[in-house]
């Protein structure tokens, strides 16, 4: 069971997830039909009363009054003033998609937990609602060996318009369900805005897949490094004519990856690197089974981080790097099997053994002491505090202040052994828990929790 559960989250980011959102009846339509959009659920939640002064906050973009870890810039948060290079680069990086696959119906079912999350599905174009050069409507079908599922998407225009017939793998962001008009009737049919798609090279149903193509071409993939390492550097598709460990951990064959090597080779942490074209990974070409070696982007753009673990001691080296490859601090954490963190711009949040430490950036030291919180498997900051998704039968999501005082913990009926994900959605905390109850044994469970630590919405999925 598990086996299959890392394959399918493998294909996905190939995406990973589901989102829900359902009023009133859902009927199914006939795709030939035509359609015609007559109203909207409204989903704001904004006050107009509420002042918003635009400030650097400790992302090292502007935005409104907040604060924007690195695992929750998004490519679609119109405010973020970012460059095409560094839009390329939260791209890459961006795993957080529920899948959708098999369980459609939840986008019906579950409208308090997945309105406006971002969701991944594969579809295929049944009709064009609206079109021009810029911008198309569409409905499409998610199902392609069964009864139909169908959803409305809407995006920008990519080199080559949608049409009808093609299909894809889509990332973005679930919007409501909306009503639409089908011949004089009605339907509530769920509504995404999308980020990107993906092409499906070419059939449509059980092995559709095994024909999905890279996520990232080489052209993204040559953004994304040079954005990252400067224009000094070579790809290639293969690592013809390096000396690699014997023990060098390869990715997973269904990974399709390609190897970068920097100009300037003063750094030995700063030479060879491999990335991944579907999944999101950098890698040091010293990388072995018990040593591996893992490259972060920096939430101001302009330093790295490099995460060594060595897995024979459980140590974990922690460094920090300027854009000249200059070490500017490194820290050490022993008896540690994983070690979750979140950043901005000035501190890092981590969980080692049992403990959260908040760490300067500037300076690699500890910002206070080190808090007592439990075995931690997730980690992720939010504006007003930061989320830790913990082990075991209690206290599974906690959140912190921003100076670590622990201001709630919730318990979820479920012993949990890992989070698959988690996403921060209109101040709501929805995480995909695995793990087993007293009846089964291995299930998928969505909770939703509110900023005030209260249990709003948990099912298991499927």
């Amino acid at each position: 069971m598990k086996k299959t559960i890392a394959i399918v989250l493998a294909l996905l980011i190939l995406a990973v997830g589901l989102s829900a959102c359902g009023r009133g009846n859902s009927e199914t339509p006939d795709a030939t039909d035509s359609l015609q959009s007559s109203s909207t659920t409204n989903t704001s939640n904004t006050t107009e009363d509420t002042p918003n002064p635009t400030e650097k906050n400790q992302s090292g973009v502007n935005i409104d009054d907040s604060i924007i870890s690195w695992a929750n810039m998004k490519i679609d948060n119109p405010d973020l003033n970012l460059t095409e290079e560094q839009k390329a680069v939260v791209k890459y990086f961006d795993k957080d998609y529920f899948w959708v696959g098999d369980y459609y119906e939840n986008l019906q079912k579950y409208p308090k937990a997945f309105r406006n999350a971002q969701i991944s599905f594969l579809g295929q174009v049944k009709k064009i609602i609206s079109a021009d050069d810029d911008s198309y409507e569409c409905l499409i079908n998610t199902n392609g060996w069964g009864e139909p599922h169908y959803l409305i998407i809407k995006g920008k225009q990519g080199d080559a318009r949608i049409i009808e017939g093609d299909a894809f793998q889509c990332y973005g962001r679930y919007i409501d369900v909306m009503a639409y008009e089908i011949d004089g009737k009605s339907y509530q049919l769920p509504v995404v805005s999308i980020n990107f798609t993906v092409p499906i090279l070419f059939g449509w149903g059980m092995e559709v897949e095994m024909n999905i193509a890279h996520r990232y071409d080489l052209k993204e993939i040559t953004m994304v490094s040079k954005a990252i390492f400067g224009n000094d550097i070579k790809i290639s598709d293969s690592p013809t004519g390096w000396e690699l460990p014997d023990s060098f951990e390869w990715p997973d064959w269904n990974d399709p990856h390609y190897f970068i090597t920097l100009d300037n080779q003063s750094n030995s942490n700063f030479q060879k690197f491999m990335i991944a074209a579907i999944y999101p990974n950098i890698v040091s070409l010293k990388s072995t089974y018990e040593v591996k070696h893992s490259l972060s982007v920096s939430a101001d753009f302009n330093h790295y981080i490099i995460s060594i673990f060595d897995t024979n001691i459980n140590r974990l080296y922690l460094e920090y790097y300027d854009r000249d490859f200059k070490k500017i601090w490194g820290r050490e954490f022993d008896n540690v099997e994983s070690v979750p963190y979140d950043y901005t711009a000035d501190k890092i949040y981590l969980v080692a053994g049992n403990d959260l430490y908040i760490i300067d950036t500037k300076t690699g030291e500890d910002v206070c002491s080190p808090i007592l919180v439990g075995e931690k498997v997730h980690v992720s900051i939010m504006q007003d505090g930061v989320v830790l998704v913990g082990k075991g039968k209690r206290d599974n999501i906690m959140k912190t202040d921003l100076e670590g005082k622990i201001i709630w913990k919730v318990s979820t009926d479920l012993f949990v052994d890992d989070c698959l994900m988690m996403q921060i959605v209109d101040g709501n905390i929805v995480a995909q828990l695995y793990g087993n109850d007293s009846k089964i044994y291995s299930i998928f469970k969505f909770v939703v929790v509110d900023k005030d630590g209260n249990i709003i919405l948990d099912f298991i999925q499927g």
